[in-house]
């Protein structure tokens, strides 16, 4: 009983009060001592007990990985922190691209900065914070508003908002954030989805965060998600960047695609769970979910509660109904030639010599993968079967997301 008190209460003011009060309180109860006051103070036991729980296990919660494995680019993610380089992951929806950022930004993870881990102030950032009037103002407000309660830095940020975030109100306040010994580690979800706003699409916006984020000067880390390549992005900032470097260049040797997951990973997620499945049925979900994180979740719900026994159509059917949006968004993340290389790969064809680099796209996204006689196939089965019968403008022509 002691240990698990001890436990319930570990790190948690006034430990050396409560403890002693709820054994009081025990003591009492069993001893019928005072029967009221012993009732009293059973109830604020069992009160006392059920939240230092509810915190544990929240706790627990959310120091439990947010995704499936997912280590190794982790660890690279990481290690560029540590040394002051910025990174961009890229990779299919659902693919466990926000996950990374929470879990970067997350309590449990910070013992992984080192010891100066209070020098780095972290900032995850949606862009469904913004409201469609979003301005470069609002953005860098909603951005730096954790600053606004630091001692030494609130001044500057205020200054800094006073000037409407100009560019050398930024630069003086990330000069005073650097003299402080901090840094500011820019979590961006969804980066693209900046183009949408009418006010941040230029390269006064663009090209600042460039700037701050490639010197290292500036005590500013970027890491951001997108769906699409940076080639699509760059590609996408032309109507107002025709003749400037690309954005996101300095980011292009730490890109970090969240491919399929290793045989081992899905492995490990199959045996957690408390169902045992049939060597038949592991096969079903290795082989439609292909190694997607969020497939291989679906693939396993389905292949439970498809009643015994099933035959493999009706888990195909049963699968390609619960996740035809998502497959819908994954191809939609496509940029046109690599959606068509990726159908030429459906519709078998054999002139594949013009979709090189496409096909390697493919391959680090987790969507194709090479059989022993290097012949490309599609790695989760379920997107044959919702490409069935539809042509390639059906799949390709339309806008990536």
């Amino acid at each position: 009983m002691k240990k698990i008190l001890s436990w319930l209460t570990k790190d948690f003011p006034g430990r050396d009060i409560i403890i002693p009060l709820l054994f009081f309180g025990l003591a009492a109860y069993l001893n019928k001592y005072e029967l009221y006051i012993a009732f009293i103070f059973a109830t604020f036991m069992v009160c006392i007990l059920i939240f230092l729980l509810v915190i544990r296990i929240r706790e627990r919660l959310q120091t439990q990985p947010f995704f499936i494995g997912r280590k190794t680019e982790i660890h690279r993610i990481i290690r560029g922190i540590l040394t002051g380089h910025s990174s961009v992951i890229i990779g299919s929806p659902q693919s466990g691209k926000s996950s990374i950022l929470h879990y970067l930004h997350s309590e449990s993870t910070k013992q992984n900065y080192g010891s100066d881990v209070k020098k780095r102030v972290f900032v995850f950032f949606d862009h469904l914070r913004l409201n469609s009037e979003c301005t470069q103002a609002y953005f860098w407000e909603k951005v730096l508003l954790d600053l606004k309660d630091n001692p030494i830095l609130s001044e500057y940020y205020e200054k800094c908002r006073d000037n409407h975030f100009e560019k050398s109100a930024l630069k003086e306040l990330f000069g005073k954030i650097a003299d402080n010994d901090q840094q500011l580690v820019l979590l961006i979800d969804r980066y693209e989805q900046l183009l949408k706003y009418p006010a941040l699409k230029n390269t006064e916006f663009f090209g600042t965060l460039r700037e701050f984020g490639s010197d290292i000067n500036v005590p500013l880390i970027l890491v951001v998600t997108m769906n699409c390549a940076l080639e699509n992005f760059h590609e996408n900032t032309k109507t107002f960047n025709k003749c400037g470097s690309d954005f996101l260049n300095f980011m292009e040797q730490n890109q970090v695609f969240l491919g399929a997951l290793s045989d081992e990973e899905i492995e490990n997620f199959l045996n957690q769970n408390h169902q045992r499945f049939s060597s038949e049925d592991k096969q079903f979900i290795k082989q439609y979910a292909g190694g997607h994180p969020e497939l291989l979740r679906v693939a396993t719900e389905v292949v439970m509660d498809a009643p015994k026994p099933h035959l493999d159509k009706e888990l195909q059917q049963a699968l390609l109904d619960r996740t035809i949006s998502l497959l819908e968004k994954t191809l939609l993340a496509l940029a046109p030639n690599v959606c068509k290389a990726f159908m030429a790969i459906i519709n078998r064809s054999n002139n594949l010599t013009s979709f090189k680099r496409e096909l390697r796209e493919l391959e680090k996204r987790g969507l194709l993968m090479q059989d022993n006689n290097e012949k490309w196939q599609v790695r989760p089965q379920i997107l044959v079967e919702f490409c069935r019968d539809k042509t390639v403008p059906e799949i390709c022509d339309r806008k990536i997301v």
